[in-house]
């Protein structure tokens, strides 16, 4: 794909942002970086706010914080954490995905990676799992089927990832 149909496509998928020029340029480190330029959606999606958030844009960051960090909170739910526990661990995660894109590089790297909704996924389970570790709150299981039953419902993180590499966030 051209890059100028990418970015037109890419600031089309957040109308409300100004995202045009720093996708621009995230797609030209993209391409320097020899990435291949058949944009999935995902990616110029990814790639369009990761950029605008590097950049410092204020409401990209809000939105950024709407799309991708907000809608963790059914994935946190799923510990049975309370809900002022829930709003810590969205903090936590709010801060731990955006620690990652604090530059043009560091947002297409993240980017590179794959996913930033199965990112922040993972980083919410791992968050709320250390959550529950601190306050110390475990779920009691009786048998093996309630054991499954409880893993199907929680997901996995390692699905939700993506091309992302499993490591310490």
């Amino acid at each position: 794909m051209e890059l100028t149909a990418a970015v037109t496509q890419g600031t089309a998928m957040w109308p409300t942002l100004q995202v045009g020029s720093a996708l621009q340029a995230a797609l030209e480190a993209w391409v320097a970086a020899g990435h291949a330029t058949d944009f999935k959606e995902a990616t110029l999606r990814d790639l369009a706010i990761a950029a605008a958030v590097a950049s410092s844009d204020r409401a990209a960051v809000e939105e950024f914080d709407r799309f991708y960090i907000r809608t963790r909170t059914a994935v946190i739910a799923k510990h049975g954490l309370p809900n002022d526990v829930i709003a810590d661990v969205l903090q936590t995660v709010r801060f731990k995905m955006l620690a990652k894109i604090t530059d043009l590089p560091a947002a297409v790297q993240v980017v590179t990676g794959g996913d930033l909704l199965g990112l922040a996924t993972v980083v919410a389970h791992r968050t709320a799992i250390d959550f529950v570790r601190k306050i110390g709150r475990s779920v009691a299981i009786n048998d093996a089927v309630e054991f499954d039953s409880l893993m199907a419902s929680i997901g996995t993180p390692e699905s939700a990832l993506g091309k992302h590499q499993l490591k310490e966030v």
